[in-house]
Protein backbone atom coordinates (compact mmCIF):
# COMPACT_ATOMS: atom_id res chain seq x y z
CA UNK A 1 0.00 0.00 0.00
CA UNK A 2 0.60 3.55 -0.50
CA UNK A 3 3.50 2.88 -3.26
CA UNK A 4 4.69 5.18 -5.69
CA UNK A 5 6.39 5.09 -8.83
CA UNK A 6 7.55 8.37 -9.77
CA UNK A 7 7.67 11.17 -6.18
CA UNK A 8 9.10 14.51 -7.53
CA UNK A 9 8.96 17.78 -5.20
CA UNK A 10 9.96 21.10 -7.08
CA UNK A 11 10.53 24.86 -6.99
CA UNK A 12 8.03 25.81 -9.53
CA UNK A 13 10.52 25.59 -12.64
CA UNK A 14 11.24 21.53 -12.81
CA UNK A 15 9.40 19.38 -14.87
CA UNK A 16 8.25 15.88 -15.40
CA UNK A 17 8.11 14.56 -19.13
CA UNK A 18 6.95 10.30 -19.02
CA UNK A 19 7.56 8.35 -22.25
CA UNK A 20 7.39 5.09 -20.85
CA UNK A 21 5.12 3.18 -18.32
CA UNK A 22 4.37 3.34 -14.77
CA UNK A 23 2.37 0.89 -13.52
CA UNK A 24 1.45 0.93 -9.15
CA UNK A 25 -0.92 -1.46 -6.84
CA UNK A 26 -2.55 -1.47 -3.81
CA UNK A 27 -4.37 1.28 -1.88
CA UNK A 28 -3.34 4.32 -2.03
CA UNK A 29 -0.71 4.02 -4.39
CA UNK A 30 0.37 6.83 -7.12
CA UNK A 31 2.10 6.65 -9.91
CA UNK A 32 3.12 10.33 -10.79
CA UNK A 33 2.87 12.26 -7.93
CA UNK A 34 4.40 16.00 -8.23
CA UNK A 35 4.45 19.27 -6.67
CA UNK A 36 5.78 22.21 -6.85
CA UNK A 37 6.29 21.12 -10.65
CA UNK A 38 5.60 23.71 -13.17
CA UNK A 39 4.94 21.38 -16.07
CA UNK A 40 4.43 17.76 -16.51
CA UNK A 41 4.00 15.63 -19.56
CA UNK A 42 3.19 12.55 -20.40
CA UNK A 43 3.97 11.66 -24.28
CA UNK A 44 3.31 8.21 -25.12
CA UNK A 45 3.31 7.11 -21.85
CA UNK A 46 1.29 4.05 -20.04
CA UNK A 47 0.06 5.37 -16.74
CA UNK A 48 -1.56 2.28 -14.80
CA UNK A 49 -3.09 2.47 -11.45
CA UNK A 50 -4.84 -1.10 -10.10
CA UNK A 51 -8.03 -2.00 -8.45
CA UNK A 52 -8.47 -0.72 -4.44
CA UNK A 53 -10.41 -1.65 -1.76
CA UNK A 54 -12.79 1.59 -1.30
CA UNK A 55 -12.86 4.71 -2.93
CA UNK A 56 -12.37 6.31 0.23
CA UNK A 57 -8.72 5.54 -0.40
CA UNK A 58 -8.04 5.45 -4.16
CA UNK A 59 -5.20 5.15 -5.82
CA UNK A 60 -4.43 7.74 -8.78
CA UNK A 61 -2.15 7.53 -11.97
CA UNK A 62 -1.28 11.14 -12.23
CA UNK A 63 -1.25 13.42 -8.67
CA UNK A 64 -0.31 17.15 -9.25
CA UNK A 65 -0.52 20.48 -7.91
CA UNK A 66 1.52 21.19 -11.33
CA UNK A 67 0.78 24.41 -13.39
CA UNK A 68 0.23 22.30 -16.58
CA UNK A 69 -0.16 18.53 -17.78
CA UNK A 70 0.03 17.65 -21.07
CA UNK A 71 -0.69 14.46 -22.00
CA UNK A 72 -0.26 13.31 -26.14
CA UNK A 73 -1.02 9.96 -27.35
CA UNK A 74 -1.28 8.50 -23.76
CA UNK A 75 -2.54 5.71 -21.78
CA UNK A 76 -4.30 6.46 -18.55
CA UNK A 77 -5.93 3.54 -16.74
CA UNK A 78 -7.43 3.28 -13.44
CA UNK A 79 -9.00 0.46 -12.12
CA UNK A 80 -12.19 -0.31 -9.09
CA UNK A 81 -12.13 2.73 -7.00
CA UNK A 82 -9.13 4.42 -8.58
CA UNK A 83 -8.22 7.95 -10.30
CA UNK A 84 -6.57 8.27 -13.09
CA UNK A 85 -5.57 12.04 -13.19
CA UNK A 86 -6.21 14.24 -9.61
CA UNK A 87 -5.48 18.00 -9.89
CA UNK A 88 -6.22 20.26 -7.02
CA UNK A 89 -4.62 23.16 -8.40
CA UNK A 90 -6.76 26.19 -9.08
CA UNK A 91 -4.51 27.85 -12.05
CA UNK A 92 -3.91 24.62 -13.60
CA UNK A 93 -4.05 23.67 -17.10
CA UNK A 94 -4.88 20.74 -18.34
CA UNK A 95 -4.55 19.28 -22.32
CA UNK A 96 -5.23 15.57 -23.54
CA UNK A 97 -4.31 15.11 -26.94
CA UNK A 98 -4.96 11.89 -28.59
CA UNK A 99 -4.80 10.18 -24.63
CA UNK A 100 -6.95 6.63 -24.27
CA UNK A 101 -9.07 6.20 -20.57
CA UNK A 102 -9.93 3.27 -19.21
CA UNK A 103 -11.79 3.83 -16.22
CA UNK A 104 -12.92 1.07 -13.90
CA UNK A 105 -15.78 0.05 -11.60
CA UNK A 106 -16.50 2.88 -9.33
CA UNK A 107 -13.48 4.53 -10.31
CA UNK A 108 -12.93 8.41 -12.17
CA UNK A 109 -10.64 9.06 -15.31
CA UNK A 110 -10.25 12.86 -14.48
CA UNK A 111 -10.91 14.54 -11.38
CA UNK A 112 -10.53 18.74 -11.64
CA UNK A 113 -10.67 20.91 -8.90
CA UNK A 114 -10.16 25.10 -10.43
CA UNK A 115 -8.54 25.77 -13.69
CA UNK A 116 -8.86 24.58 -16.99
CA UNK A 117 -9.11 21.01 -18.65
CA UNK A 118 -9.24 20.46 -22.49
CA UNK A 119 -9.27 17.24 -24.11
CA UNK A 120 -9.49 16.66 -28.29
CA UNK A 121 -11.85 14.90 -30.47
CA UNK A 122 -9.38 12.15 -31.05
CA UNK A 123 -9.18 11.15 -26.79
CA UNK A 124 -11.67 8.58 -25.70
CA UNK A 125 -12.93 6.92 -22.69
CA UNK A 126 -13.89 3.33 -21.80
CA UNK A 127 -16.30 3.61 -18.70
CA UNK A 128 -17.14 0.54 -16.57
CA UNK A 129 -20.52 -0.10 -15.07
CA UNK A 130 -21.80 0.48 -11.25
CA UNK A 131 -21.26 4.27 -10.76
CA UNK A 132 -17.85 4.80 -13.13
CA UNK A 133 -17.18 8.08 -14.20
CA UNK A 134 -15.06 9.83 -16.74
CA UNK A 135 -14.77 13.55 -15.79
CA UNK A 136 -15.81 14.80 -12.38
CA UNK A 137 -14.94 19.00 -12.92
CA UNK A 138 -15.37 20.90 -9.92
CA UNK A 139 -14.89 24.39 -10.42
CA UNK A 140 -13.56 24.17 -13.97
CA UNK A 141 -13.72 25.21 -17.11
CA UNK A 142 -13.74 22.23 -19.11
CA UNK A 143 -14.24 21.64 -22.68
CA UNK A 144 -14.12 18.22 -24.36
CA UNK A 145 -14.54 16.50 -27.72
CA UNK A 146 -13.77 12.47 -25.97
CA UNK A 147 -15.85 9.93 -27.37
CA UNK A 148 -16.95 7.64 -24.82
CA UNK A 149 -18.38 4.50 -24.48
CA UNK A 150 -19.84 4.71 -20.91
CA UNK A 151 -21.12 1.38 -19.13
CA UNK A 152 -24.63 0.83 -17.18
CA UNK A 153 -25.24 3.16 -14.30
CA UNK A 154 -22.19 5.36 -14.80
CA UNK A 155 -21.22 8.85 -15.70
CA UNK A 156 -19.44 10.28 -19.06
CA UNK A 157 -19.41 13.88 -16.29
CA UNK A 158 -20.51 15.80 -13.69
CA UNK A 159 -20.34 19.18 -13.68
CA UNK A 160 -20.13 21.17 -9.74
CA UNK A 161 -20.21 24.38 -10.68
CA UNK A 162 -17.99 26.50 -13.76
CA UNK A 163 -18.60 25.27 -17.05
CA UNK A 164 -18.49 22.61 -19.53
CA UNK A 165 -18.62 22.35 -23.07
CA UNK A 166 -19.03 18.88 -24.78
CA UNK A 167 -18.97 17.75 -28.67
CA UNK A 168 -17.98 14.39 -28.45
CA UNK A 169 -19.86 11.04 -29.25
CA UNK A 170 -21.59 8.87 -26.79
CA UNK A 171 -22.83 5.64 -26.25
CA UNK A 172 -24.50 5.53 -23.05
CA UNK A 173 -25.54 2.33 -21.12
CA UNK A 174 -28.55 1.21 -19.36
CA UNK A 175 -28.95 4.00 -16.01
CA UNK A 176 -26.35 5.81 -17.40
CA UNK A 177 -25.92 9.60 -17.71
CA UNK A 178 -23.55 11.45 -19.60
CA UNK A 179 -23.83 14.98 -18.04
CA UNK A 180 -24.97 15.06 -14.73
CA UNK A 181 -24.78 18.81 -12.76
CA UNK A 182 -26.73 19.52 -9.07
CA UNK A 183 -24.84 22.56 -8.17
CA UNK A 184 -25.11 25.01 -10.74
CA UNK A 185 -22.91 25.82 -13.48
CA UNK A 186 -23.03 26.19 -17.47
CA UNK A 187 -23.51 23.13 -19.98
CA UNK A 188 -22.67 23.26 -23.92
CA UNK A 189 -23.51 19.97 -25.61
CA UNK A 190 -23.13 19.70 -29.37
CA UNK A 191 -22.16 16.58 -29.42
CA UNK A 192 -24.39 13.57 -30.62
CA UNK A 193 -25.75 10.80 -27.87
CA UNK A 194 -27.02 7.35 -28.44
CA UNK A 195 -27.88 4.11 -26.81
CA UNK A 196 -27.57 0.46 -28.31
CA UNK A 197 -29.41 -1.22 -25.51
CA UNK A 198 -33.28 -2.42 -26.37
CA UNK A 199 -33.63 -3.57 -22.74
CA UNK A 200 -32.28 -0.74 -21.00
CA UNK A 201 -33.82 1.72 -18.78
CA UNK A 202 -33.72 5.44 -16.96
CA UNK A 203 -30.19 6.50 -19.51
CA UNK A 204 -30.61 10.28 -19.32
CA UNK A 205 -28.28 12.27 -21.67
CA UNK A 206 -28.69 15.80 -19.78
CA UNK A 207 -29.30 16.18 -15.84
CA UNK A 208 -29.25 19.23 -14.41
CA UNK A 209 -31.01 19.50 -11.08
CA UNK A 210 -29.87 23.23 -9.28
CA UNK A 211 -30.19 26.35 -11.94
CA UNK A 212 -27.80 25.39 -14.80
CA UNK A 213 -27.85 27.06 -17.50
CA UNK A 214 -28.10 24.16 -20.84
CA UNK A 215 -27.44 24.64 -24.20
CA UNK A 216 -28.25 21.62 -26.19
CA UNK A 217 -27.16 21.28 -30.45
CA UNK A 218 -26.50 17.82 -30.53
CA UNK A 219 -28.67 14.51 -31.28
CA UNK A 220 -29.68 12.57 -28.43
CA UNK A 221 -31.12 9.34 -29.76
CA UNK A 222 -32.50 7.47 -26.53
CA UNK A 223 -34.78 5.54 -28.76
CA UNK A 224 -33.99 2.01 -27.43
CA UNK A 225 -35.01 0.93 -23.85
CA UNK A 226 -37.74 2.43 -21.35
CA UNK A 227 -38.20 5.39 -19.76
CA UNK A 228 -35.38 7.25 -20.51
CA UNK A 229 -34.61 11.24 -20.87
CA UNK A 230 -33.36 13.37 -23.45
CA UNK A 231 -32.58 16.40 -21.20
CA UNK A 232 -34.05 17.38 -17.70
CA UNK A 233 -33.65 20.97 -16.40
CA UNK A 234 -34.62 22.29 -12.67
CA UNK A 235 -34.48 25.58 -11.78
CA UNK A 236 -32.24 26.76 -14.74
CA UNK A 237 -31.98 27.95 -18.79
CA UNK A 238 -32.50 25.68 -21.33
CA UNK A 239 -32.36 25.89 -25.32
CA UNK A 240 -32.37 23.15 -27.14
CA UNK A 241 -31.36 23.20 -30.97
CA UNK A 242 -30.80 19.29 -31.52
CA UNK A 243 -33.18 16.45 -31.90
CA UNK A 244 -34.08 14.22 -29.08
CA UNK A 245 -35.87 10.98 -29.46
CA UNK A 246 -36.36 8.65 -26.74
CA UNK A 247 -38.64 5.20 -26.45
CA UNK A 248 -41.22 4.18 -24.89
CA UNK A 249 -42.08 4.32 -21.04
CA UNK A 250 -42.89 1.30 -18.37
CA UNK A 251 -46.49 2.17 -15.99
CA UNK A 252 -45.10 2.63 -13.01
CA UNK A 253 -48.38 1.60 -11.39
CA UNK A 254 -49.14 -2.10 -9.93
Amino acid sequence: DKAVGIYLEGNGSNTIDNTFKVKVNGNKAIGIYSTGISALTNTNGEVVVGDTLSFSAPSVGIYTDAGTITSTNGKIESGKNSIGIYSTNASSNISMTGTQFKVGENGIGIYTSGGTLNIDNTSSFNIANNSSLGIYSKNSTTTSGANMGIGDNSFGYILETGSLTTSGTATLGSGSVYIYSANGGTISNSGNLSTTNPNGEQTAGIYATNGETVTNSGAIDLSKGYSNIGIYSNNGNLTNTGRIDVGAGKDIYN
